[in-house]
C-alpha cells in the first residue's frame, strides 16, 4: 500500500483500540452519523482518527527520537502545534496518545466543526462536505476553510499538500479495508 511507511500497518493494528476508545467520546448529529457511516461505516470516527495519525507521522515512524515533528513544533503522532496550543505541549501529555486525541477531540475537532457548522450555508447543507472542512481545519485552521470555501475553493485548498482531508479519508478508508 503505497500510502503507508512499512510498520504502519502494524502500529496501527496495536493503536485501533485506543483509536476506538476516542471515537467513542463524540456525540455527532444524527445527520452526520449517517453521512460518515455510509462512507466508512459504524467506526468511522476511529478511521478517521487513525488516518490524522497515519497522515501526521504515520503512527509515530516519522517522528524524532524525541516524538517530534515539522522542526519540532509538532508534538507527538497527531503532531499538536506548540505554537498554537502551549500549555498542553508544555505538560508532556502529548506523549500518550490517548491524553492526546482526548486533547484534539475538546480543542481541535469539534471547536473547528462547531464554527464551520455556524457558517453551514458554505458547505452546500452537506454534513460529511461540513466534517471533511473541519478535518481539513485541523491542519489549516479554520477560518482558512472557511475562506476557501467562500470562494468556492476546496477547503483543501489552504492544507498542506492542497490535499490534507482527502488524504485523511483515503488513509481512513485504507486503514478500514486493512484492518477491519
Amino acid at each position: 500500500m503505497g500510502l503507508f511507511r512499512e510498520g504502519e500497518l502494524d502500529r496501527a493494528r496495536e493503536r485501533l483500540p485506543i483509536f476506538q476508545d476516542a471515537a467513542a467520546s463524540y456525540r455527532w448529529p444524527d445527520e452526520l452519523n449517517q453521512a460518515m457511516q455510509a462512507d466508512l461505516g459504524a467506526d468511522w470516527m476511529a478511521w478517521v482518527l487513525a488516518g490524522i495519525d497515519s497522515r501526521e507521522s504515520h503512527m509515530g515512524l516519522a517522528l524524532d527520537e524525541d516524538g517530534l515533528g515539522d522542526a519540532g513544533h509538532g508534538h507527538g503522532e497527531v503532531q499538536i502545534d506548540d505554537r498554537s496550543h502551549v500549555g498542553f505541549c508544555a505538560s508532556g501529555a502529548w506523549r500518550d496518545l490517548g491524553a492526546s486525541l482526548d486533547y484534539v477531540h475538546h480543542n481541535v475537532i469539534i471547536p473547528a466543526y462547531n464554527y464551520l457548522a455556524d457558517r453551514f450555508g458554505y458547505f452546500g447543507q452537506d454534513y460529511a462536505r461540513l466534517f471533511w472542512g473541519a478535518v481539513a481545519a485541523y491542519n489549516c485552521g479554520p477560518g482558512n476553510v472557511v475562506r476557501a470555501a467562500a470562494r468556492g475553493q476546496d477547503p483543501d485548498s489552504r492544507t498542506a499538500g492542497g490535499d490534507y482531508s482527502a488524504d485523511v479519508r483515503d488513509r481512513a478508508l485504507a486503514l478500514k479495508e486493512a484492518l477491519a
